[in-house]
């Protein structure tokens, strides 16, 4: 859809639909009708955006410090982890852990989903002679209905950390936007003597969606790994 003007209302009637092979249903009247309907684009921007220190040892804290303007209703700045292209929610603004492994990314997002990030820049040091991050496997079926349960499974290891002291976390994947996979939401998955278990809900609408659990040793080295699950 093009050639709206932002911040006028809208009707918008969905008269058809049509798949990626061409087969079109059009009934004779609307499937749905949503009355005013407003574009909500706006860019937002991360201003003061700075760091206590670019180079923090694992395991230490550093701080973040950013403002965001130019939302649409509520905006939130928060910290996310930037593991290749993932980028895994980790707090609010202010006191920021250092993981081993890990870079990091300030972003601030809106009622309507505008966003926007910021790579911070640092690099953790490790200095501990554990260097090594925990291994991650993970078990999940191939598919899931919408609202369904999903089973989560897999197991988590360390060279040095025993396996029942690894701390781990779960995230369900929101979208895949401006290059990232975006993990906003917690799933349950606990850590029993390096056997994981855990469950989510699926989403209710069908598409490609992404588990990611991430594992911490004894000295902050951070593994992880991820699945994909099919709600069909």
């Amino acid at each position: 859809m093009s050639g709206l003007t932002n911040g006028m209302q809208y009707n918008l009637q969905l008269v058809a639909v049509e798949d990626a092979l061409g087969n079109k249903n059009a009934p004779a009247s609307p499937i749905v009708t949503y009355n005013n309907l407003t574009l909500a684009d706006a860019t937002i921007t991360l201003s003061g955006v700075s760091v206590s220190n670019t180079n923090p040892s694992a395991g230490n804290n550093f701080t973040v410090s950013a403002t965001a303007s130019g939302g649409v209703g509520s905006t939130t700045t928060r910290v996310a982890l930037k593991l290749g292209t993932n980028l895994v929610d980790y707090g609010l603004v202010g006191s920021v852990k250092a993981l081993a492994g890990a870079q990091y990314v300030v972003y601030a997002v809106d009622s309507a989903g505008n966003y926007a990030v910021k790579d911070l820049g640092v690099t953790v040091s490790q200095p501990a002679s554990d260097k090594t991050a925990p291994s991650v496997t993970l078990n999940l079926p191939s598919t899931a209905t919408p609202t369904g349960s999903i089973t989560i499974a897999g197991s988590v290891s360390d060279d040095v950390t025993a396996a029942g002291s690894i701390s781990v976390s779960g995230y369900w994947s929101q979208a895949t936007v401006g290059g990232y996979t975006w993990f906003r939401y917690t799933v349950a998955v606990a850590n029993s003597s390096g056997t994981l278990s855990g469950s989510a809900t699926a989403p209710n609408y069908v598409g490609s969606h992404t588990i990611l659990v991430t594992a911490q040793d004894g000295v902050s080295n951070l593994g992880f790994a991820t699945g994909t699950v099919n709600v069909q």
